[in-house]
């Protein structure tokens, strides 16, 4: 996360798309504790063999954002 946040070229690379810098740094500094738990939590669960793990992280941390109202809501609904 600080390495994407913190670096001088001008963007970066996510699940091979090109995003700014700027946009990155804004979505890293919207990520809280429960998405970082949501990311470790399911990285523990596939254990990917991934060849590139910082990308890989950096990938889920950025998607984070996004999946995981969804995740919690379809886990709560399976449950009820």
């Amino acid at each position: 996360m600080v390495q994407a946040c913190c670096e001088q070229a001008p963007g970066v690379r996510i699940n091979g798309s090109e995003y700014s810098r700027a946009t990155v740094r804004q979505r890293m500094y919207q990520l809280d504790a429960p998405h970082l738990e949501y990311v470790y939590d399911r990285m523990k669960d596939c254990a990917p063999k991934a060849r590139n793990l910082r990308d890989y992280i950096l990938t889920a941390l950025f998607n984070s954002y996004n999946t995981i109202d969804l995740y919690y809501e379809t886990n709560w609904q399976r449950l009820s």
